[in-house]
């Protein structure tokens, strides 16, 4: 039949007739409160419920008049067999309520003004039903809808049942945690912020890891030994019996950040799933972080902050710069700029904490630390007595909580500072007291990654020296073991470095040694017994420090000195094979790298600093660059 318009514009009388029954035909569809669907609309909503793939998700859930009841509006929902429904149950209130048997819901249709009306099967039937305890406050709960049950006595108009759920569920981590740059609202003390728009994958470990592959945050809790964990969740045997477990791990630590909100005081921590009608509950605890970010292969700090309960304090923060005891520079890749002094009058040694909030310098005046903030490094504590050798201990734990420092003339103490709101403050003193006499000195402190043992070495007018490893418990250290007292004679004695597997990395200087002469060495030894793994022959330049670090890829990188000339050596980290060596061809006083492992700056004394570019174990002449304050046995980078 021809289109409605052109029967009416036709004048014959066939034409006539045709629209007026066209007209009645639309006049009774009008009429009939039958719905009418096209074929193609028949076939989408078929499809829906094929196969159970029929989702819709609530705008919006109230609790009812009868407090077991919910009402749910979901736009244009239209019943299917096996169709499921999302929703986010609100704050219940049971005030004057004992308890309840039943759970339903009423659907809403604004847009049709349907009404559907569903109840929970309850005890009257053995359909796998959703759990009435799975109701809980917030939670987001998936349900499964069916006209297959019959109830007579519990059903609600006799449409449908619960017939299924996902149960219960809600997030096991609850702080607040904002990734924008514009400055967020506070919620809470456990409230964390990263200052970048850039939306990643959040992972939480004790250090960046090339798995998974995704650009992504990291939140590095140091060592998570100082993490306290508290799982507690249901487990089905073998033979179908659902029995309760608990995973937990206790901290070392005190553990000022909540990352997953107390749920109460029943002891279980945080409520956050039900399944078999076992409650899931999780309680995790942690020291602050530092956050970092992995970008392809490229690592880097990111500002981040926390909120104190008034003001927004540094966690970490994002930025490179070259520092000296006296001077600091900003940094682009290999390139440094706006070199400015921060204690011009100091020639000693410096460290920073890897938080990048935080650095330290001792000499002239003391050890002082200075707090970062952008750009500019501001006097924070001042230790007086602290060392003033370039050679002495100066050390930051890896969660930037503790200061290790030599104090006293020639440094006859070693004292470790504590950050304590902000500022800090010495929490405890170490002396070594020398069997045969002599003075004694800190020379040289470092931490393990867990931040448990400190290792000082001391030495006895610079001749004679031994390891203490002291065990941290709390602000209190207590000697776990000691090596024995050398008999060689030793002089010149520079870094020392714990390994992540515990191993000690230490240069030293023989005045005599057999087989060897006269020389430096680097030498790897066991932690449990100080016993010497192996070591390796550096020369005989009379030097007072070196500079060394372990690769990511578990390889040293050392200075190795001669009569009139410096080198820079790579070494796996057995020290049985050397990867490679670079000769500087002058002599060289310490050098800095990069925290991502890709630029190595050497001090060459004077006011001159050469820059290599970093691949794996090959080292690239990259530029020397002409600036004041390098001139130093120490410097850091990051």
């Amino acid at each position: 039949m021809p289109d409605i318009t052109t029967l009416f514009e036709g004048t014959d009388g066939v034409s006539r007739t045709l629209f007026n029954q066209k007209l009645s035909d639309i006049n009774a569809h009008g009429n009939d409160a039958t719905m009418h669907v096209t074929a193609a609309e028949k076939s989408v909503w078929n499809g829906k419920a094929n196969g159970n793939n029929a989702v819709w998700v609530a705008t919006d859930v109230v609790q009812g008049s009868t407090p077991w009841f919910l009402s749910l509006t979901v736009p244009n929902f239209i019943f299917t067999e096996g169709c499921q429904v999302t929703f986010r149950i609100p704050t219940l209130d049971f005030t004057g309520v004992s308890s309840g048997n039943a759970w339903g819901m009423q659907i809403n249709t604004p847009t049709s003004g349907a009404t559907y009306r569903f109840i929970n099967g309850g005890s009257n039937t053995s359909e796998n039903l959703v759990y009435m305890s799975d109701m809980q406050s917030n939670a987001i709960i998936t349900v499964t809808l069916s006209r297959a049950l019959t109830d007579p006595v519990n059903s609600i108009n006799g449409t449908a049942f619960f017939k299924g759920g996902s149960g219960s569920l809600k997030e096991i981590l609850t702080f607040p945690l904002s990734i924008q740059t514009a400055e967020p609202t506070p919620l809470d003390t456990n409230h964390i912020w990263i200052l970048n728009d850039t939306k990643r994958l959040v992972m939480f470990d004790e250090a960046v890891r090339s798995d998974p592959l995704d650009d992504s945050y990291w939140i590095i809790q140091d060592n998570m030994d100082n993490s306290f964990i508290y799982l507690y969740s249901p487990m089905r045997t073998t033979d179908n019996v659902t029995v309760p477990s608990l995973l937990r791990k206790v901290n070392r630590d005190a553990v000022p950040w909540r990352l997953s909100a107390r749920g109460g005081t029943n002891g279980y921590g945080h409520f956050f799933a039900k399944k078999n009608g076992i409650n899931f509950y999780a309680d995790i605890t942690s020291k602050w972080p530092r956050v970092l970010s992995r970008v392809g292969s490229t690592i880097d700090v990111e500002s981040a902050k926390r909120w104190d309960g008034s003001a927004w304090q540094w966690l970490s923060q994002k930025g490179n710069y070259l520092i000296s005891p006296a001077y600091f520079s900003n940094r682009t890749e290999g390139v440094i700029s706006n070199t400015r002094a921060y204690d011009p009058t100091v020639n000693g040694r410096v460290a920073i904490s890897l938080d990048r909030n935080w650095v330290a310098r001792s000499g002239a005046g003391g050890v002082k630390v200075y707090k970062r903030n952008g750009d500019t490094l501001t006097l924070n504590t001042t230790f007086p007595e602290g060392g003033i050798n370039s050679t002495m201990a100066l050390s930051f734990s890896e969660d930037c909580q503790y200061l290790a420092f030599s104090t006293g003339t020639g440094g006859y103490r070693c004292v470790i500072a504590k950050l304590v709101n902000g500022a800090w403050s010495i929490v405890s003193e170490l002396t070594y007291n020398v069997p045969s006499g002599g003075t004694c000195y800190a020379t040289n402190a470092c931490w393990n990654s867990a931040q448990n043992l400190l290792i000082v070495r001391w030495t006895i007018s610079y001749s004679r020296d031994t390891y203490i490893v002291y065990q941290r418990s709390g602000d209190s250290f207590s000697i776990k073991n000691q090596s024995t007292l050398t008999t060689v004679t030793y002089r010149y004695f520079g870094e020392t470095m714990i390994s992540k597997d515990n191993d000690l990395y230490d240069y030293y200087n023989y005045s005599t040694e057999s087989g060897g002469g006269i020389g430096h060495h680097v030498r790897r030894m066991s932690l449990s017994d100080f016993s010497s793994i192996n070591s390796q022959y550096l020369g005989n330049t009379a030097r007072t420090t070196v500079s060394f670090a372990r690769l990511s890829n578990g390889n040293l990188i050392f200075l190795k000195h001669e009569q009139a000339r410096d080198y820079v050596q790579i070494w796996d980290a057995s020290l049985g094979t050397r990867l490679a060596n670079l000769d500087l061809t002058v002599r060289a006083a310490s050098f800095a790298l990069s925290f991502d492992e890709r630029y190595l700056f050497v001090s060459l004394g004077g006011s001159s600093v050469s820059v290599f570019t970093l691949s794996g174990n090959t080292l690239t002449y990259l530029t020397n660059i002409s600036t004041i304050g390098y001139n130093s046995d120490s410097i850091e980078c990051w």
